[in-house]
């Protein structure tokens, strides 16, 4: 995992980060879908507010309409969800690009199809990305 700089972010890179938003004490993992001014994103979500909440720890930040986002889709409860972030708005020491290339296979035996999907089920509820290869 490499520490970037938010400016070096890029569409298809799988990140994990922080806020400083101190409401928000979440560490959001996914996948940037999208880099773009307010204009680009503002119907994706309302950032009044979130911009409200960073804007007193960050007092200098640029008018919202001036920042750049990015669109991160992430996974929760089994569901894939956007989210909107001002690059401003990412903790720097916190920005991980993840390494993605890498594969894992994991063999389930002697068990029936619901409790193979039920261990599906559970690794996608932590956020992890996999999928039912192959029934042997």
């Amino acid at each position: 995992m490499a520490i970037v700089n938010p400016t070096d972010l890029k569409v298809g890179d799988n990140v994990s980060f922080t806020s400083i938003n101190p409401r928000d004490s979440v560490t959001w993992t996914g996948e940037i879908i999208a880099l773009g001014k307010y204009n680009a994103v503002k119907n994706i979500e309302d950032l009044i507010p979130y911009y409200n909440e960073v804007k007193k720890v960050l007092p200098s930040m640029e008018p919202y309409t001036e920042l750049t986002y990015i669109v991160l889709n992430y996974y929760q409860d089994g569901k894939t969800n956007e989210k909107v972030f001002a690059l401003p708005w990412l903790n720097p020491s916190s920005i991980k690009v993840l390494d993605t290339n890498k594969y894992f296979y994991i063999k389930i035996y002697d068990r029936d199809t619901t409790e193979v999907q039920e261990v599906l089920d559970l690794l996608t509820s932590h956020e992890y990305k996999c999928s039912w290869v192959k029934n042997i």
